[in-house]
Parts: C-alpha cells; structure tokens; sequence
C-alpha cells in the first residue's frame, strides 16, 4: 500500500522509521505551505535541551503559496549557523566524524528553493542510513489520501507516543530526549540506526492532538 509523507529539513525519526518499514512512499508537493511546520524546521539537541534550526524562507501568510514553490531566504548565514549548532551539539558523538564530510557539503548548498533543498538533505541523509530514497512525488493535491497518511508528522503542535530509548550524548545531564531529527539518531547509532527504526511500531504513529 502506497504511503504518503511531507519532505521536512532532515526529517523526524518518526518519519524515518515509515520510510524504513514501507514500500511505496509517495511524497506531497502539492500541498499549500504552512508556518510552523517540520517544513522548515528540523529539530536536535544541544547541552541546554532542544534546539530547532529554522530555514528562512520569503513567504507571506497574506499570499497562499505551493510548498514546491517557496523560496528560500537570500541570506545564507543560516547555513553557517545551523552546521556550527550541529557540530557544537554532536561532536562528541560516536559517529558524528565517521559522517561529518557527507553533511557538511549541504550547508554550502546553492539551492534556493525550499523543497528542493529538503529533497537533497533526505536524499543525502538516507543514503548514510541506507534507507530507500523514492522519487515518486504526488500529481495533485489530495485531502483524504487513499493509502497510508502520515503527512500528520510534518507538524510541530501533535504529541506522539514513547519511542524506544537510545543512548544520547547529553543522558547524563539532561537525559533521555525523544522524537528529534534523524540526525541525533544518526550521529548516536550510526550503523545501527536503521535497525532500530525497523523496531519502531508503526500503528503508535497517530494523531492524538492538535
């Protein structure tokens, strides 16, 4: 059965554990944009707590925009500072070195469209993970989806149920931290992420508020 998802900036380890566990991923650009999304924004954890990294685009609430048309801001600093927060927050990790090379070069990347730069870091994130990368996109925009609909997961306002825990750099100060980017779980497992997102049960991904 074909399974329906939102390409967010390095997406949720929910979000990877779809992937990981489905066939037939089939991802929406047809959809309107929408603030304060996983669209934009990717979330990892630093020595104080969370921290979200925001990509800033050129969008108004005033004008609907298609997600696959959204711009990019034309400053790039935010580049600068997403990898620095990155790398402060992961480089005592225990795989952080072994993949640091492959996720840097995405931080001096040209893109200026938003959709397209998410595509090229879930591309590039997925191929370290070695999870299949689908280049089926949607045809047109669809409300009630008929297939598996986890385009629930590109919001930032649902609770998700308790995933498995995994050892983190920061346990012994601020503890155990769940649902981040797949970039925590990668600089922390690394060869041994996708197992783990096999494991992970499919059916607790469900809304249970908005």
């Amino acid at each position: 059965m074909a399974v329906i998802l939102h390409p967010t900036y390095f997406p949720s380890i929910c979000t990877g554990a779809v992937v990981a566990q489905c066939d037939d991923i089939i991802w929406e650009q047809h959809d309107n944009y929408q603030k304060q999304t996983y669209r934009n924004r990717t979330r990892i954890l630093s020595a104080h707590g969370t921290l979200d990294l925001t990509i800033p685009v050129q969008y108004t609430q005033k004008q609907r925009q298609r997600y696959s048309d959204v711009q990019i801001s034309d400053d790039h600093s935010w580049m600068l500072q997403h990898w620095k927060s990155i790398s402060i927050a992961y480089s005592n990790s225990p795989f952080f070195e072994f993949y640091r090379d492959e996720m840097e070069i995405l931080f001096s990347s040209t893109h200026t469209n938003l959709f397209e730069y998410n595509m090229t870091c879930i591309k590039t994130l997925f191929g370290l993970i070695e999870l299949p990368f689908s280049n089926r996109f949607t045809t047109t925009f669809e409300k009630t989806f008929k297939g598996e609909d986890f385009r629930h997961l590109t919001s930032t306002k649902i609770n998700l149920p308790e995933i498995p825990r995994y050892i983190q750099v920061f346990d012994d100060s601020i503890g155990f931290t769940p649902h981040l980017s797949l970039l925590d779980l990668l600089f922390n497992q690394g060869p041994s992420t996708k197992s783990y997102l096999l494991k992970l049960p499919l059916d607790r991904l469900i809304i249970t508020s908005m």
